[in-house]
């Protein structure tokens, strides 16, 4: 039977396969397709929305800045780092000179302005016995007294291996020699400058105090820093 000529010009259908990819080509956004319109993504999400610009002549108000605390007042005269007068300094050296008129050895003047709080001017200094850092201690509260630096408070330990007297701007440390070693003030504060306090050549020392007029008071503890 001849086949009809109809059927011989007709085209061939496209297989389930193409048909499907067409169909995708031709969805907005799809893959390989055209790019989806502005604001329209492919699964409809759409542009966020910009904020409204504000009208012309009416501009909000810059935020208020809350307002700052004032400064602590300043540090009255005496207190450590405060020593305009040069008192401070001047009982120390006298005082350092005094530790070594009554024999203390390896005497130190160190100074700390700036970088301690608690005082301006620290000596060390090694003692040869209790009774000897004892009586010298009392021999610089006295000293201290006559020049406006009274001592604040007198420590000591229980084997009496070292004594601390507090004139608030200065702090005097009497150690026994080995005591010294093992707290090593001088390594603590090794970027303070050293003083010179030693008297010029010639220069007599005056008459040391035979008996001591102020009564200290000695605490156990560990020696303030």
């Amino acid at each position: 039977m001849a086949k009809s000529p109809r059927k011989k010009n007709r085209k061939p259908s496209a297989s389930p396969v193409k048909k499907g990819k067409a169909k995708m080509a031709r969805k907005p956004g799809a893959r390989g397709g055209k790019p989806a319109p502005k604001g329209k993504g492919r699964f409809g999400a759409g542009k966020p929305k910009s904020k409204p610009k504000a009208k012309a002549g009416k501009s909000k108000s810059p935020a208020m800045k809350k307002p700052r605390k004032p400064l602590p007042p300043m540090a009255p005269l005496g207190v450590a780092g405060r020593d305009p007068s040069g008192k401070s300094l001047k009982f120390a050296v006298e005082a350092a000179r005094l530790v070594s008129d009554l024999k203390c050895t390896e005497v130190q003047l160190l100074d700390i302005r700036g970088k301690s709080g608690m005082a301006d001017y620290l000596i060390v200094a090694s003692g040869t016995s209790d009774r000897q850092m004892r009586s010298v201690a009392d021999a610089v509260a006295d000293l201290g007294a006559t020049m406006d630096h009274p001592a604040f408070r007198t420590d000591a330990d229980e084997r009496n291996t070292w004594v601390v007297l507090d004139c608030v701007d200065v702090v005097v440390h009497l150690f026994e020699p080995s005591t010294r070693v093992y707290y090593d003030l001088e390594t603590m504060w090794g970027d303070a400058p050293r003083l010179k306090w030693e008297r010029e050549a010639g220069e007599a020392a005056p008459g040391l105090m035979s008996r001591p007029r102020t009564q200290t008071r000695y605490e156990d503890g560990a020696p303030a820093n």
